[in-house]
């Protein structure tokens, strides 16, 4: 078998994590400075009936669900699923993907992905069913052009693990913007209600003037 060429799109790959990577850190960071600096210890000061508590503890809890949520989103998102090129015959945006722009990708005989995919399975078959005269004519012509689609299916299998985790990312931008704002906005409530306003200090006596005077 002939050996697995370099992923040309490896770096498209690693910047696209280390972006996911610095949103999950800026996430985790903004988390970690708002309760920092919210009142905590203010609550202390709350009576168990006032509804101020309530609301702050309310706010709190939907902030820290928010927060849990979005860093869950782009774990999610690193970690991945692991893909195999077959995957694509169920998924035709991918096979779409590929397919406008076959004079690109796929050699001239093949102008869709799942004609190429056909024959390579077709490829294998043929060396399954000769595996026991491996020295033979039909063997060694269906390994040689398995081979030689090798190099072009590994291509394409790199571009479309590129395409997939883009489009995952794109799917979760709005549900990590969501979880930020939600988030943000949770805790500014939980600042307010954790915090209630000084009662207004006593005005300071006058004294009364001496008589005569």
């Amino acid at each position: 078998m002939a050996d697995a060429p370099a992923d040309p799109f490896s770096t498209a790959k690693t910047n696209l994590r280390d972006t996911v990577k610095w949103l999950a850190a800026a996430l985790a960071g903004v988390a970690a400075a708002a309760l920092g600096s919210s009142p905590l210890t203010a609550l202390g000061s709350l009576p168990a009936s006032d509804q101020r508590l309530h609301l702050a503890l309310a706010a709190l809890g939907i902030a820290v669900v928010c927060f849990v949520c979005g860093i869950a989103i782009v774990l999610n998102l690193l970690i991945g699923d692991i893909f195999f090129l077959e995957d694509v015959r169920a998924d035709g945006n991918l096979c779409r993907f590929v397919d406008d722009r076959h004079h690109d990708l796929l050699p001239p005989d093949y102008p869709t992905l799942i004609g190429i995919l056909d024959r390579r399975a077709a490829l294998a078959q043929t060396m399954f069913a000769n595996r026991n005269t491996a020295a033979g004519a039909a063997y060694q012509a269906a390994q040689e052009e398995f081979d030689a689609l090798a190099p072009i299916l590994g291509k394409v299998s790199s571009l479309l693990y590129l395409e997939k985790f883009r489009q995952s990312v794109r799917c979760a931008r709005w549900s990590l913007l969501v979880c930020a704002l939600g988030g943000g906005a949770a805790l500014s409530l939980f600042a307010w209600a954790a915090n209630p306003p000084k009662p207004p200090a006593p005005a300071a006596a006058v004294a009364a003037p001496f008589p005569g005077k």
